[in-house]
């Protein structure tokens, strides 16, 4: 039973460093195409990251064009 315990409390000791949790990205939001061009982000194609059909006006899948 001694042995049992060591080697579950060593296992968890070796463990406790090796899982982590995902860190959850953020993507980029713009309040609108003018701070998007500041960034540098524009022209943003749908699919990328920043983009949403706000700041698509004509709808072709491509913001602050």
């Amino acid at each position: 039973m001694i042995r049992r315990t060591v080697a579950l409390v060593g296992g968890l000791a070796f463990g406790a460093g090796i899982a982590t949790a995902p860190v959850a990205v953020a993507e980029p939001y713009y309040k609108n195409c003018s701070e998007a061009r500041a960034a540098g982000a524009a022209p943003i194609y749908e699919g990328e990251p920043g983009y949403r059909p706000a700041l698509d006006r004509d709808r072709d899948g491509v913001a602050c064009e």
